[in-house]
């Protein structure tokens, strides 16, 4: 009897650690920086590591099906106000891109270790976004609403806001939704007076016709 519960205590740790060894070989193989996988918990590896099958799966053949698991083409977003996401329509998330940090205060890893696109909405606005996409049926294939987001915790003292007011502007096809999400003109204002930004105005051949000071 006691050799009987030896062998299972072995059993079970041989059975762990194998498990950990294959979630460390899946760790490296996320096309991530090696400082985010190393700081990955095993939970927070395999739910990266969920995200970037789906994407494989649902987007095969596209440019966003490439090995990273942000958005292609990451050169252009400091021209873009805001950042991209993409997610199913039942909120899996599929990618979302780096300058994500800029406006939310979280990493491209952190939001990808929550795995769904309901867990970054503020609480009061999960169930109105959730009916929003159910109810969305084609041949309508855009939509545009506000919401709030939430923001990281230095991003919370910085601002004196636990959420940040966003407007998703997308599309929707076969189930997957790419979107921009851009702050909102307060958030805007707030931004610019609190930072070395300028705002100017062109007429349609890009002749400035107003611009700050600064």
């Amino acid at each position: 009897s006691l050799h009987f519960i030896r062998s299972t205590k072995s059993a079970s740790k041989a059975r762990r650690d194998l498990i950990n060894h294959e979630i460390q070989n899946m760790k490296k193989l996320l096309p991530i920086h090696l400082n985010d996988q190393q700081r990955l918990s095993y939970l927070h590896a395999m739910s990266v590591s969920c995200v970037f099958i789906r994407k494989s799966v649902r987007l095969p053949g596209s440019r966003c099906s490439s090995p990273r698991l942000s958005v292609p083409n990451e050169s252009v977003l400091p021209a873009l106000p805001g950042f991209l996401l993409s997610f199913l329509k039942d909120g899996k998330l599929l990618c979302v891109s780096e300058n994500i940090q800029e406006y939310l205060g979280y990493s491209m890893v952190d939001v990808l270790q929550n795995d769904s696109f309901f867990q970054l909405l503020d609480s009061g606005d999960q169930e109105r976004v959730r009916g929003i996409l159910e109810h969305f049926e084609p041949p309508l294939d855009s939509f545009s609403f506000v919401c709030q987001l939430r923001s990281a915790r230095g991003h919370r003292i910085q601002n004196g806001t636990s959420s940040v007011s966003v407007v998703l502007k997308g599309r929707m096809q076969n189930g997957v939704c790419v979107c921009l999400c851009s702050p909102t003109a307060d958030r805007v204002t707030d931004a610019m007076e609190n930072t070395n930004c300028f705002h100017t105005q062109h007429s349609a051949d890009m002749r400035i016709t107003l611009a700050q000071y600064r």
